[in-house]
């Protein structure tokens, strides 16, 4: 009997080991691609340094074109300064934009989507090509959801006007369709560091001055000008080169509606290109106006950022020397 049952179990053996061998390098794999199937690069043929002009359209409208110097300008709405740096990194996003489903729908009802009317518009003018991006309502339901897992958040998006839908991560389109205010330039002083000759600022009435002499550093005391300590003065010199401002409050504005006056807190840099003044005014909603004239932009910062005004003289100081020649104790 046993001699019989021997094929049959070698049989079975045989099958069970066939069986096991199709799920692993077939069924398994197919689900895997079925559930998460391969993201698709939706920019093919775009390269960053031969876009040449960009526009925003919906809620946001704006438009940027690249000099003849590679330098990206504003060309609408007002030829505000660009920050360089950010258009680089939007474009680098979009060369790698891809989206991770496609619609089997050959002719969508674009209203469905958002897309009739979309949120928002990118269009990337390249050498030879235009590549037209509609940005349209998120849908949650996503492929991580049917697998119970954390959602992540879909957006529709459609090319040129016309299906197919794509989806795509909301976070990535976001990267993309960015409002003017994100690509204007921000950093508000550009001191000349090598001929800067005077910090001065004033925090809630107290003002502290910073004067370079004969290339030595002095801080006013008291009236008195005393040589201050290098390293402390370089500190402050590293913070206020750097600051920027965090939001863009008016283009055309009256200062003084802001609480922004003469009388109230301010940053003044002086160097060879002239005197560099930033006035600061109330706070509000977790941020602080300012402004460098009377009448135009008004900006605002974080308040951690006007609190960098909040020096005092006495800081710049020296820390005392400790007396070297003070006696030794005696042996006993």
């Amino acid at each position: 009997m046993a001699r019989r049952k021997f094929p049959t179990m070698t049989v079975m053996a045989i099958l069970a080991a066939g069986l096991a061998a199709w799920a692993v390098f077939v069924e398994i794999p197919r689900a895997k691609k079925e559930a998460s199937p391969d993201k698709v690069p939706l920019l093919s043929g775009l390269v960053a340094r031969d876009v040449s002009r960009i526009e925003a359209l919906g809620q946001d409208k704006w438009s940027m074109v690249r000099e003849t110097n590679g330098q990206w300008r504003f060309a609408s709405p007002q030829p505000w300064r660009v920050d360089q740096a950010a258009v680089q990194a939007m474009l680098d996003e979009a060369m790698t934009f891809e989206a991770v489903q496609t619609l089997k729908k050959k002719e969508p009802r674009l209203d469905e989507y958002g897309l009739a009317a979309p949120r928002s518009v990118l269009i990337l003018t390249g050498k030879d090509r235009r590549w037209h991006l509609s940005f349209g309502d998120e849908n949650r339901t996503s492929l991580d959801q049917q697998r119970q897992q954390q959602p992540s958040s879909l957006t529709y998006l459609v090319l040129d006007g016309a299906g197919p839908v794509h989806l795509v991560e909301t976070f990535r389109a976001n990267l993309l369709a960015r409002p003017a205010a994100h690509f204007r330039y921000k950093k508000i002083f550009e001191p000349d560091i090598p001929t800067m000759n005077t910090i001065e600022m004033r925090y809630k009435g107290t003002v502290t001055t910073l004067e370079r002499i004969n290339e030595v550093w002095h801080v006013v005391v008291d009236g008195v000008k005393k040589p201050a300590d290098m390293q402390k003065v370089l500190g402050v010199v590293g913070e206020l080169y750097e600051i920027s401002i965090d939001d863009f409050v008016s283009d055309q504005a009256e200062a003084a509606s802001y609480g922004i006056r003469p009388e109230g807190d301010y940053l003044r840099l002086v160097d060879k290109k002239g005197t560099h003044t930033l006035w600061f005014g109330r706070e509000e909603r977790g941020k602080v106006y300012c402004a460098t004239a009377p009448a135009g932009e008004i900006w605002s910062v974080l308040p951690a950022k006007h609190e960098k005004l909040n020096k005092k003289p006495f800081e710049f100081l020296p820390v005392a020397a400790t007396n070297s020649n003070a006696a030794a104790p005696q042996p006993r």
